[in-house]
């Protein structure tokens, strides 16, 4: 989640720079954070019992998860950062 922050920042700063280069480079920027943020709503966000929805802390791309957190940044709790 903070790479596609940091990916997204990254483009508006690219933008604004002059050349075919830095548009290329935005738009790329730009499809790769999308892609990314796609992927995390559709298999990271898992269901719950008791709690609903919630972001998984890993995932393995064939269904397995791991629900945990990490004391370090970037975790689940710096999802605001």
């Amino acid at each position: 989640m903070m790479w596609v922050k940091y990916l997204e920042d990254a483009s508006l700063i690219m933008e604004k720079l002059n050349g075919e280069y830095a548009k290329n480079l935005t738009s790329e920027m730009r499809k790769l954070a999308y892609g990314i943020r796609k992927g995390i709503d559709r298999d990271a966000i898992i269901h719950h019992r008791d709690f609903g929805d919630i972001f998984a802390y890993e995932i393995d791309g064939y269904g397995g998860v791991n629900l945990m957190d990490n004391a370090n940044i970037p975790s689940l709790l710096a999802m605001p950062l």
